[in-house]
């Protein structure tokens, strides 16, 4: 089940856990009910990737963009052309080397 950008998936043991849009583990934790996985999301994992200014975002097939969370929308290099990325890997990097935190 997809719930805002994340996988809830259940697993063989009945309790659910957290997958991110890579498909990666978003926590180590498992949960016992849908509810409290959804919990986890709203009250833990968005309030957190809210506090940074830049997130990479998948754009199209193999090209990744990064998004300013001060203005709502994708980075330009200049006006109309958009920072782009080939791999999730450069953009994280941007990210990382880039990163504000929002006050």
């Amino acid at each position: 089940m997809i719930y805002k950008d994340f996988e809830l998936k259940k697993i063989d043991t009945g309790e659910y856990i957290i997958l991110n849009k890579f498909g990666d583990r978003a926590t180590q934790h498992n949960y016992k009910n849908i509810k409290d996985a959804k919990g986890v999301v709203d009250n833990v994992l968005l309030k957190e990737i809210g506090k940074y200014r830049y997130i990479p975002c998948h754009y199209r097939h193999y090209i990744w963009t990064i998004i300013d969370n001060t203005i709502h929308r994708y980075v330009e290099i200049k006006p109309g052309n958009l920072l782009k990325f080939t791999n999730r890997r450069d953009a994280m990097e941007w990210c990382e080397k880039n990163q504000e935190k929002l006050k």
